[in-house]
This record gives C-alpha cells, structure tokens and sequence, in this order.
C-alpha cells in the first residue's frame, strides 16, 4: 500500500479531516493543509498511483482463473461496491459512512472467531485491495477498509475501522485498515499509529 504525504512545514493534522473523507494521494490535488491518507494500494510504495487494471495481462487472467467461483464473485462484488463507498464518503464523510453501514450490517459480533473465518476474512482484506488496484475506478485505503468493514460485520463478526498516523524521515503519512480479533488484515508492514493510541498488530 502506497503513502499519500504531509510537509513538515504545513500546519498540523485537521481532526477533521478524516471525516470530510480527505483520503487522496497528493498527485490527486488534495488540499496542502490536510493530511492524506496513505493511497494503498492505489499507490505504488514510491507515491505514484497505479493504473486501474484496464487492461488484463495474460498473467492477470490467469490469477483470475485461478480463483475458485466463490472468490470470483466476491471480487465482482468489491469491484462494484468500492465505487459506491467512495461516493458516499466524499458525500458524507468517514463517521456518517461509516455509521451508516453499521445500520445495514446490524448482526455484528454474533459469531465466534476461528482460525478459519480469521483466514477468510484475511482473504476479503486481500481481495479488496485487488479490487481497489484493478477494479474500474482506483480507490485508497480508507475506501476499501470501509468494504471489509461492512462486509466482515454482515458476517456477523465485530471488526474495528482503525485510522492512524505515522511519522517516516521527517515526513507524515494516514493509513486506514481493519482489524479482527485484534489482527491487523492484510498488514504485513503497518507501522501506523491508530488516533487511538494504540499501535497497529500485524
């Protein structure tokens, strides 16, 4: 996942930022005065975003052939939801979203945590960043950790939406992602700070 950026020199971070859903890399025009969030996997490591997938490599369409139906239509599904979360947030923010899909998602922590739904939900997070990657329109971090979110409470689980910060060479960066049972999803590397103090777990 890439890194959207803050000068130094600009003023602090806007708390309010996040709300108003200002997620884009900087090479999007984002306002100086806001931070933005990390554009991963919209991209690349370096800043530079990715292209949306338009075009299907042979060994893209073997990756797809390689997925079994159910991860097919799954990946269809977050390539058509993602699109529809990103209107919604730049229409009504972060928590109004976000509370929004907690009304549609109403069944949440019903379930018990296995390795086995933990490996599944590990594979959404994966499958939302192809989809975020690949899918029509190229979406950041936030928009695809608002996905999982919904999708892994409709499962009936009780996943946590974590937002943070982190300071690299001087420079500060947001990161959005979703944790289950205090496992950070599809985060080999998070090194970000949750707004709530606590560190990211891997």
């Amino acid at each position: 996942m890439g890194e959207g950026s803050m000068n130094n020199q600009q003023p602090g971070p806007d708390p309010t930022a996040a709300d108003q859903g200002q997620v884009n890399c900087p090479e999007r025009g984002g306002p100086p005065d806001r931070f933005a969030f990390s554009a991963s996997p919209s991209c690349s490591p370096r800043g530079v975003r990715a292209e949306p997938g338009h075009r299907v490599s042979g060994r893209a369409y073997a990756r797809w052939l390689a997925l079994d139906w159910r991860e097919r239509r799954l990946l269809l599904g977050l390539m058509v939801g993602l699109p529809m979360i990103a209107a919604t947030l730049r229409v009504f923010g972060v928590f109004r979203t976000q509370r929004w899909l907690e009304r549609l998602s109403h069944n949440a922590a019903v379930r018990d945590l296995d390795p086995d739904a933990l490996r599944s939900a590990e594979r959404l997070a994966e499958l939302a960043e192809i989809a975020g990657r690949r899918g029509p329109i190229s979406v950041t971090c936030l928009r695809q950790a608002l996905m999982v979110y919904w999708l892994l409470r409709r499962r009936g689980f009780a996943p946590e939406l974590k937002i943070g910060m982190r300071s690299q060479d001087g420079v500060m960066d947001g990161h959005a992602w979703v944790e289950l049972g205090g496992v950070a999803l599809n985060q080999p590397n998070l090194s970000h700070v949750a707004f709530d103090g606590k560190r990211g777990t891997q």
